[in-house]
């Protein structure tokens, strides 16, 4: 009879070291294909077929969620996670090797001391490489080996290179690699970048994106106790952009205080610590795109910044990258979470905005309905526009707005239009709102 591992009973228990503790947000919901290519990983490596899962998501996501629910459900290997910390030497291997240590036999620890002392002076040595690697194929041979790197973004691109080296070399043994990163990444450095670039050509890639509002639904009841109001898992939803970390804290926030206006503090500093990663040019861009909205016409986008059309492409393609927007029709932009067009729209200078809201009126031209503008968002941003637009354009966008309104049968709405409208004339006289027809 074959050989199947003479593995003694004691050690058919989960062997896990490193994973942090689980948090109330560690539900999975709406997560079902990613758990099935990591469960397709790693039956495949658990028959002696090695395979690389990389995990890509913005922060807040659920990666980490993802790699925990890894590590449960596969009983039968070792399970080491560790994280990347940022500005620690080839991190995180010298901490993996360190736990590798632990799975090993005593007379194979002096190797792995070796190693480490290794790992502290060159990094980039490809004899490094083919030790560490020889040392992470032993640890899985003596049992199946669940490694789960989280923060990749975090690390060098030696530690990168190291990544997909040992990726091309498990491919016959027990050892399924799995790595978490941001997919937010626009830093500028190409080092890095091309070398995570190397790597997902190496991986399976999992994306992970904004959850659907059914699974948000199920987030938000399994945080409360409760059924929750259908408009607010609505306005919750699109708050959050489906990011479980983004819902937990609007969640917290509606519960302490009943507002679904406000944005949570600890969102407000994830945006922003991304927003500073931005270079100049799609920061700008996504300044101007905050006044239009959060959905938006890019042709509308083109004429208000006055760009060269490669160049706003150019600058476009950096922000999805950076998953600030997505693409939701042929000539369509939206961001991503609601959150953030209110955090940008509101850090702006008042006179910037006005000023940008009075470029979007001119710009427009005779072609609002073309590019997505209803009478009554034009009226919005005439009069947001204040004293940088001739009074008149306002007058007369104002009254077509009280137009539009009274054929949608909404005549309050018309008759606030209509008064604006009245309140623009330069010399009114001192009588009521005419009643219009």
């Amino acid at each position: 009879m074959p050989n199947k591992r003479n593995v003694p009973n004691e050690m058919q228990q989960p062997e896990t070291t490193g994973l942090p503790a689980k948090g109330t947000r560690d539900v999975i919901v709406g997560r079902e294909h990613a758990q099935s290519v990591l469960r397709e990983c790693l039956d495949s490596a658990l028959a002696g077929r090695g395979r690389t899962v990389l995990v890509l998501g913005e922060p807040g996501i659920g990666k980490t969620a993802l790699l925990r629910d890894a590590a449960e459900s596969h009983q039968h290997s070792a399970v080491i996670y560790e994280w990347c910390r940022e500005g620690v030497p080839f991190s995180p291997w010298p901490a993996v090797v360190r736990k590798v240590r632990g799975l090993l036999a005593e007379p194979e620890h002096a190797e792995t001391d070796d190693l480490l002392n290794r790992c502290a002076v060159r990094s980039e040595d490809e004899d490094l490489f083919v030790a560490l690697t020889e040392a992470l194929l032993a640890a899985a041979a003596r049992r199946p080996l669940l490694l789960l790197l989280d923060d990749l973004s975090n690390a060098s691109a030696a530690s990168l290179r190291f990544a997909r080296h040992l990726s091309l070399q498990l491919w016959n043994s027990p050892l399924c690699l799995v790595l978490a990163a941001l997919n937010t990444g626009a830093d500028g450095d190409d080092d890095l970048r091309n070398a995570l670039g190397d790597l997902t050509r190496v991986a399976h890639t999992v994306t992970l994106t904004g959850l659907e509002p059914g699974d948000c639904e199920t987030l938000i009841e399994h945080r409360v106790g409760h059924r929750v109001p259908t408009n607010v898992v609505q306005h919750l939803h699109a708050r959050s952009g489906g990011n479980p970390l983004f819902l937990e804290h609007a969640v917290q926030l509606w519960q302490h205080s009943g507002s679904l206006s406000i944005v949570p503090r600890q969102i407000e500093d994830t945006v922003l610590s991304r927003l500073r990663l931005l270079p100049p040019g799609p920061r700008a861009v996504l300044d101007t795109a905050s006044v239009l909205g959060r959905q938006f016409s890019v042709e509308l986008l083109h004429r208000v910044s006055d760009l060269p059309r490669a160049e706003l492409t150019a600058h476009l393609s950096v922000l999805q990258h950076a998953h600030f927007l997505r693409t939701t029709g042929p000539a369509t932009m939206t961001f991503v979470h609601a959150a953030v067009t209110e955090l940008l729209y509101t850090s702006l200078p008042p006179q910037a905005a006005a000023q940008t809201h009075a470029r979007t009126v001119v710009s427009s031209g005779d072609d609002a309905h073309g590019l997505g503008l209803t009478p009554t968002e034009l009226a919005a941003h005439a009069e947001s526009a204040g004293d940088q637009l001739d009074p008149a354009i306002t007058h007369v966008l104002h009254t077509a707005a009280g137009r539009h309104c009274i054929h949608q049968m909404a005549t309050e709405q018309a008759l606030e239009h209509y008064r604006k409208a009245y309140e623009c004339l330069p010399c009114r006289p001192a009588e009521t709102v005419p009643t219009p027809c």
